[in-house]
């Protein structure tokens, strides 16, 4: 049994059970935001994030040092969380863009892709990326689910 605090003692397995269904939950949510159309019931303005299905599926739950942490291995999706300022500082990988031109835009064939992919790049070179904040939004979504979640949600707005 773990002691937290003078008032309660808690079932180990029981914190690991909600610990667990937490984790999850968020994974969920982060999921289900990716891959929902309806703007109005994600909270996404934007309409479908993941085309793809690469950055919906880089996400994981992992133990970490003790914790249960929702993680991921995909290297752009902090540009799709918190977008990206205007300007050359930007380290763009093209092969990554270009695969995105494909799968989003369906454009097969390699010169056309080329093209529009810097085009794209030029753009967001000139006016950056919006950020999406599709994982602020799903911790929103779970808390809100899991009110034995001990979180501040004014953390998060």
């Amino acid at each position: 049994m773990a002691n937290l605090g003078a008032f309660y003692n808690v079932n180990e397995a029981e914190m690991d059970r909600l610990t667990d269904d937490i984790a999850n939950d968020l994974l969920s949510q982060i999921q289900w935001g990716l891959e929902s159309t309806d703007g109005q019931v994600s909270g996404n303005p934007y309409g479908k994030i993941n085309f793809t299905g690469e950055l919906s599926d880089s996400f994981s739950v992992e133990e970490i040092e003790g914790f249960k942490c929702v993680v991921t291995n995909n290297p752009y999706s902090g540009f799709v969380e918190y977008g990206t300022p205007a300007g050359n500082n930007i380290n763009l990988n093209i092969d990554d863009l270009r695969a995105w031109v494909f799968h989003k835009l369906g454009i097969t064939d390699d010169d056309e892709n080329l093209n529009v992919t810097f085009k794209i790049a030029k753009k967001i070179m000139k006016e950056g990326i919006k950020p999406r904040r599709f994982i602020k939004r799903a911790i929103k979504r779970m808390t809100a689910n899991n009110p034995h979640c001990i979180c501040d949600n004014k953390s998060f707005a």
